[in-house]
């Protein structure tokens, strides 16, 4: 990895929606990459230094909101934001002491309320023996792409299913709105 990131990078386009499935609102997440992570073929699931050395503690970061899901599911949320697809989609397990400073959660969102037959909220519940040994749904890449719907117990209990779905090994019928386009292809494109 370089040494130094570069400083000026343009902003990305803010892809996250305000999704009210529940009295406590919430927003789906994405997890834009920066350009440097980009040209080098990073990705937010499973480039951990950055999520723990970058997320809500570099100007940069906080100003664009890389890595957003990634931020938020290791702790390192931006300030106001509750991930729907997050590992809780409850307000209580954000961080209690977050800056003030920091840009505001809801620019440039759009709220949607979507059909209970267009798409779901997806978690992303471990196995026992994945909590047990420490694991993740976002950074084992060889259960998520050997078992989510290739092995009858996931499939009965439908664990890892964001990372499942993200990875194109969704359960059968399942479209999740906060999947990698935050927008399923059953919903209409014009949102």
């Amino acid at each position: 990895m370089p040494s130094a990131m570069p400083s000026s990078m343009p902003s990305p386009t803010d892809a996250t929606t305000t999704v009210s499935p529940r009295s406590n609102d919430c927003i789906i997440c994405d997890d834009e990459e920066t350009p440097w992570m980009i040209d080098n073929e990073h990705d937010c699931t499973n480039f951990d230094y950055l999520i723990n050395t970058m997320c809500n503690k570099n100007t940069n970061w906080n100003n664009n909101k890389f890595c957003r899901l990634s931020c938020y599911n290791a702790g390192n949320g931006y300030a106001g934001d509750v991930c729907c697809n997050g590992p809780s989609s409850e307000p209580s397990s954000m961080p209690s002491a977050m800056p003030s400073s920091m840009p505001s959660p809801t620019d440039a969102t759009t709220t949607v309320s979507p059909r209970s037959n267009d798409c779901i909220i997806c978690d992303d519940e471990e196995t026992p023996w994945m909590i047990d040994n420490e694991h993740d749904c976002t950074n084992f890449d060889y259960l998520i792409n050997t078992m989510c719907n290739k092995n009858t117990n996931w499939n009965n209990n439908k664990f890892c299913r964001l990372s499942c779905y993200n990875a194109g090994n969704g359960y059968a019928g399942d479209v999740c709105c906060n999947g990698p386009s935050s927008e399923p292809s059953s919903m209409p494109s014009a949102m």
